[in-house]
């Protein structure tokens, strides 16, 4: 991704997870977006450089969780 452009995104769990956008540069790994333990969550990332983005989900849990996700990549409007 790269400036002008938005990730939208939402996603529904069926226990609660932790949930971030990162990208990882040579200094290390960061984390525009992060968020601990929700079960679902939407919005929209606009990048500030051109990178590439992962949407990463962990499950803390010691139990099967369902994840369903939708995400779209558009143009930002002037």
């Amino acid at each position: 991704m790269a400036p002008g452009q938005i990730l939208d995104y939402s996603f529904e769990a069926t226990k609660p997870v932790d949930f971030n956008i990162h990208f990882h540069e040579d200094s290390g790994i960061s984390y525009p977006i992060e968020k601990k333990g929700v079960s679902s969550d939407h919005g929209s990332f606009t990048p500030q450089k051109k990178q590439f983005y992962c949407l990463m989900w962990t499950n803390f849990q010691h139990e099967f969780v369902t994840l369903t996700y939708t995400y779209g990549v558009r143009k930002e409007q002037k």
